[in-house]
């Protein structure tokens, strides 16, 4: 029982001097200084970061943009009603694929109803004279018994019968004017082509009645033709920047697709929307030629190849893509021999897949970091540029990289004594 209760003390010690050597071992690791790298005089160099420079100068760039275009007539227009009235006439000629000449006679509208209207301005008119004639001899009469008299003709207006004389003359003005209106009411019965052309579309049949303005076809011009070209985004936006850097206005290489003629007609821009069309989402722009006549082997709605490009490229200052950041900023080198960077807000005017076209805030000679930099790299930063040496490291105090070992604390030793 003795020697039992002897072995649980001894137990019970251990137990207690296990767990003071294991207090005393987790609060020297707490407590502990880690090793530090000395980095003195003569230790290592931080590195610096690495940069690819460009230095920016002018350099042919070729924008051009390719197209395919539809030939349309240059003038398109309606044939229209210009009076109402019960079509009697239609020409031979008035059906869709129909070609006319100007003012060759497509139609008549009945004529009746005009002519009376003339008869009864005629007769206006003639009476309107006839009451002027009267009037201008009675006139004649007062002003001679106003002189016989004395007085004065301009004194006296209403006794030289003036007003009357002036109203009669207006009522002879107005009846010829409704004379007029008349005879080109009758005139417009005849329904003309209004240009030389084809005729695509028809909507009236003989014997129909007719109101003014109203549609009785479509036709389209048979000389001069434009190209209908429609254009995406991108390429609108190529077009604008050839715009805007060469100041000059878009020329166009016209041939037919898909063909082994290398005949090629030259034209040029003559109107680019700003809008999308709802249909194809996409912009339309008009190329006419220089010359009309290399036109005219083409057709109505045949399809062509068209390149547009500047009549000069000038030389541009670009860089690359990765040069410039979001907010249209680069990094130019700065300090000469200390490497030193700054930020700088250019405006580019057209980005490619590799490179940016700078149009403002850049200038020849400019040193730039074409490298992406990190946010932490600021203004007045240093960099290393590709090329330039490496730093030496020194080799005077060869113990100087090597880990040194803390100091004990006070606290350490007391522990440390208090284990002995």
């Amino acid at each position: 029982m003795q020697a039992r209760k002897s072995i649980s003390v001894l137990i019970n010690i251990l137990v207690f001097v296990v767990f003071i050597i294991g207090a005393l071992f987790m609060y020297r690791s707490m407590t502990a200084t880690p090793p530090v790298a000395k980095f003195g005089q003569n230790g290592r160099t931080a590195s610096l970061p690495l940069a690819n420079i460009e230095t920016v100068a002018l350099e042919p760039f070729a924008l051009d943009v390719s197209v395919t275009g539809t030939i349309e007539a240059l003038h398109t227009g309606e044939i229209t009603a210009e009076v109402s009235g019960k079509l009697i006439e239609l020409s031979p000629a008035f059906i869709v694929g129909g070609i006319v000449k100007r003012g060759q006679v497509l139609g008549r509208i009945e004529a009746d109803e005009f002519q009376s209207a003339i008869i009864q301005a005629e007769s206006q008119l003639n009476n309107a004279q006839s009451t002027l004639t009267q009037e201008r001899a009675q006139a004649k009469v007062a002003q001679a018994e106003l002189k016989r008299t004395g007085r004065s003709v301009s004194a006296n207006p209403l006794a030289a019968r003036l007003p009357q004389v002036a109203s009669a003359e207006a009522a002879v003005k107005a009846a010829a004017a409704s004379l007029k209106l008349a005879k080109d009411k009758i005139h417009k019965t005849v329904i003309t082509a209004p240009f030389s052309g084809e005729i695509t579309a028809t909507g009236v049949t003989l014997g129909q009645f007719v109101g003014t303005g109203s549609s009785l076809g479509k036709l389209l011009s048979d000389g001069e033709k434009r190209i209908k070209v429609s254009l995406s985004e991108d390429q609108i936006t190529v077009l604008r920047a050839i715009s805007s850097i060469n100041n000059q206005p878009l020329l166009a290489k016209i041939s037919l697709l898909n063909s082994n003629s290398q005949n090629v007609t030259l034209g040029r821009m003559q109107s680019l929307s700003n809008s999308i069309e709802s249909d194809s989402q996409l912009y339309q722009g008009y190329v006419v030629a220089d010359n009309g006549a290399d036109m005219a082997s083409l057709k109505i709605g045949e399809i062509v190849s068209v390149e547009l490009f500047p009549e000069q490229q000038r030389p541009v200052l670009s860089l690359p893509v990765s040069a410039v950041a979001q907010d249209n900023k680069i990094r130019i080198l700065e300090g000469g021999n200390q490497r030193t960077i700054a930020s700088k807000t250019i405006q580019p005017a057209w980005w490619g897949e590799q490179r940016v076209i700078i149009s403002s805030g850049l200038s020849v000679g400019d040193v730039v970091v074409v490298t992406p930099m990190s946010s932490n790299t600021v203004d007045g930063s240093k960099v290393r540029v590709v090329g330039d040496p490496e730093p030496k490291q020194s080799t005077n105090n060869k113990g100087s990289d090597k880990m040194e070992k803390p100091e004990k604390t006070n606290e350490m030793k007391d522990a440390q004594d208090s284990k002995q």
